[in-house]
């Protein structure tokens, strides 16, 4: 039987989506806050059927938007 070698991951899968409550965390604001700004179009959002997810690369890229 082959054993296939696992090579340590350097970074997070592509495509990794945080739950509203990770993505709150991750940015450092109250979950209310992060509602409020999806519902305003402020960030970006999926929806993964009827639930809400934040693509963690798009997050990233949107707060480095936000430093300029």
């Amino acid at each position: 039987m082959l054993h296939k070698q696992e090579q340590p991951l350097s970074k997070p899968p592509r495509a990794l989506l945080m739950t509203p409550e990770q993505c709150a965390e991750f940015l450092g604001i109250k979950i209310n806050t992060l509602y409020v700004m999806k519902s305003q179009g402020r960030i970006p959002y999926r929806k993964v059927g009827h639930l809400l997810r934040f693509d963690f690369d798009e997050i990233v890229e949107w707060t480095k938007d936000k430093e300029k």
